[in-house]
This record gives C-alpha cells, structure tokens and sequence, in this order.
C-alpha cells in the first residue's frame, strides 16, 4: 500500500494535523529486521497499535470502490458477452438460407431479412450492426436463459 495514499485517504476524514503528522510519523518510522533497521516507504509496520485500525481503513476504502467500479466494470461484460452471443449465433447459422430463414423468424421482413441474410460483413462487425441488434435483442438472448440483471440493483 502506498502510504502517501494512506494519508491522502485519511486527511479527508481527520481535521487534525496533529493526528495526520502522528500516523504519517509512524508509518515512516521503519523497522528493524535482523539487526539491521529499514526505512518503510510501502505498507504498514505491522504489530503495532496502529495496523489494525489503518488495515481496516484501506480495507473499507478499497471495498467502497470496488463497489463502486464493480458496475461499470459488469455493464461492459454483459455488453461485450451479448455481441458475443449473437457473434455465435450468426455463425451457427452458416448458410444464407439459414440465416434468411432464421431472421424471417425473429420478426425481420422478408425483403431485410434476403438483404441482410447476404451481408459479407465478418462474424463480429455483424453481431454489432443492426442487423442482429434488431433480430437478437437483449430481450430475446434473456429469453434464451443467457443473462441475470441482478447486478444493475447493485448500488454503493
């Protein structure tokens, strides 16, 4: 842990300097280790009074972003897992009369669906184009059993 983020994490909540100056006295106090002493310039001396609490203190504060990134971070997967999806989906269906058929299917008109069933666009340019994107939708690959959106209840 670096320790100036230790006392910039600390000073937001502690006012007093003279509290600040103490901790950041005892961080860079240093040990000593088989006779020798050594500098600390990351981390916490630990077994002293004061490791258990400054501990707890990253601990807490490392925990609320996690939190707080953890949405964003699974917002991008699902994203990324749904074009993967439909990537799969439209490779399964290797011939032009499958993915004409298919598109019929899933409620595209006949005239889109012969258009887009004949696109030579890659596998994954096509899982992020309309053509999928109205076909396949998020609602659809839910139907399917793909996805749980229990993480967007998630809040910090």
């Amino acid at each position: 842990m670096n320790q100036s983020k230790l006392i910039e994490v600390l000073s937001r909540t502690i006012k007093d300097g003279r509290v600040i100056s103490l901790i950041h006295k005892y961080l860079r106090a240093g040990v000593i280790v088989r006779n020798s002493f050594e500098e600390t310039e990351v981390g916490v001396p630990q077994g002293g009074p004061l490791s258990p609490i400054l501990s707890n203190i990253i601990i807490g504060w490392v925990n609320y972003f996690k939190i707080a990134d953890i949405k964003t971070l699974l917002s991008g997967t699902d994203e990324w897992m749904r074009r993967r999806i439909r990537m799969i989906y439209w490779k399964q269906w290797k011939r032009v009369r499958t993915k004409f058929k298919m598109l019929k299917s899933l409620g595209i008109r006949v005239q889109k669906a012969w258009e887009y069933a004949n696109t030579r666009k890659s596998y994954w340019r096509t899982s992020n184009s309309p053509i999928l994107s109205k076909s396949l939708t998020n609602k659809v690959i839910s139907g399917f059993g793909f996805f749980s959106e229990y993480y967007r209840q998630v809040t910090a």
